[in-house]
């Protein structure tokens, strides 16, 4: 008989990920990229963190999970050029492409104008009158 428990994601996290692992072996599966990797980076200005975006790669699909830019450095080419770092290690890794979630109320046109599209759109989420956009960069 088996026992579920709630557990921390840091805690259970890398065991899960060597059984999925493991599995994909087991079951003959193999790829030419790494199944899974991370990246940081981080904008200065005058030794001060004004951005950062981090994303990760899993079996060729890159995800942004975190782009933020201080507010008084917006519209300043920060994010851009952090989006052309991780495209640039997307492609080092030989992703196919990389996806996005954003909100209406941060930055969707931002990402259009950086070459994404648009893949799904659900209106008044996460409430009344805001939209989340899947975004998709072929790479």
């Amino acid at each position: 008989m088996f026992v579920i428990k709630e557990a921390r994601i840091n805690e259970i996290e890398k065991h899960l990920s060597d059984l999925l692992d493991q599995d994909t072996k087991n079951k003959g599966v193999e790829f030419e990229t790494p199944i899974k990797s991370e990246f940081a980076f981080v904008a200065y200005y005058q030794n001060e963190i004004i951005g950062g975006i981090t994303a990760k790669n899993f079996l060729g699909e890159m995800k942004i999970e975190l782009l933020a830019i201080r507010s008084d450095y917006q519209k300043q080419g920060v994010g851009g050029a952090l989006i052309q770092k991780v495209k640039e290690s997307a492609r080092k890794e030989k992703c196919h492409h990389l996806l996005l979630n954003t909100f209406s109320y941060q930055a969707p046109n931002f990402y259009l104008k950086n070459g994404f599209e648009q893949l799904a759109k659900i209106d008044n989420f996460p409430k009344e009158g805001l939209s989340k956009y899947t975004l998709i960069y072929f790479l």
